[in-house]
């Protein structure tokens, strides 16, 4: 049996074993949090989709129109989309949330109407002078690579 050492000494089974456990035991503590915020959502889903319909209801009415069109181009896919979206409600719920507000933020960026005026302030500006590119003289060497 040939046997690969570590040139600097480290790499005993026992380490190996500590840091297998530490993985591990850092894969369940993100599967155990990632199932309490699942839960919490699952209880709060419906005041967030209630939340989502105040806020902009063409969010709400959007994601029921691509799930009709999805059924009518492909029945299995349409099917599939909506069961998820039952399954998956607080993930839903809340994602339609954020996407209203979303909605709400960029709609104060917009942009004026084109006959519309937009407020600028005119700024003073110096002339520029042009640099002075300093070329190297036919005898130097610079130029050769």
């Amino acid at each position: 049996m040939i046997s690969y050492r570590n040139p600097s000494g480290g790499g005993s089974f026992v380490g190996t074993l500590i840091a297998l456990a530490f993985f591990v035991g850092l894969l369940a503590f993100l599967f155990f949090m990632a199932r309490l915020a699942f839960r919490l959502l699952y209880f709060l889903g419906p005041i967030l989709l209630i939340a989502a319909v105040i806020a902009d209801h063409k969010v709400f009415l959007d994601y029921v129109n691509w799930l009709r069109r999805l059924f009518r181009k492909n029945f299995l896919q349409g099917a599939l989309a909506l069961v998820l979206s039952v399954v998956g409600y607080p993930i839903v719920s809340a994602f339609l949330l954020l996407r209203a507000f979303g909605r709400k933020k960029s709609a104060a960026y917009k942009r004026p109407p084109a006959g519309e005026l937009t407020e600028f302030e005119e700024l003073e500006s110096k002339p520029r002078m042009p640099r002075e590119v300093s070329r190297p003289q036919q005898g130097d060497d610079a130029d050769l690579v």
